[in-house]
């Protein structure tokens, strides 16, 4: 598998977990819909493709993904935030 491929799978099933975890929880259900829906998956989908092509050389592709997942899973956003209220996009995958 190459290094994008990588990155893929991981981001793939990334997003089932988050989604099944998200819509299985009361509390989270309504609040986090974005996230799991059709569309909010295929959002998040078209930037996992291009963020996979701007992984940096140096970075491997599991911390690639795991970057990319914390940022754009916006219940993962929500609490980075919270943690750090100036925390931003990580410039490698940002436009």
């Amino acid at each position: 598998m190459t290094k994008q491929e990588e990155f893929m799978w991981i981001v793939q099933t990334a997003i089932l977990a988050n989604g099944i975890n998200l819509a299985s929880r009361e509390d989270t259900r309504d609040s986090y819909i974005e996230t799991y829906s059709s569309t909010g998956v295929r959002i998040v989908m078209r930037e996992a493709i291009r963020a996979s092509r701007l992984i940096p050389q140096t970075m491997d592709a599991a911390d690639a993904a795991d970057e990319f997942c914390i940022w754009m899973f916006r219940n993962h956003q929500d609490t980075l935030r919270k943690d750090n209220p100036k925390a931003n996009v990580p410039k490698w995958f940002s436009r």
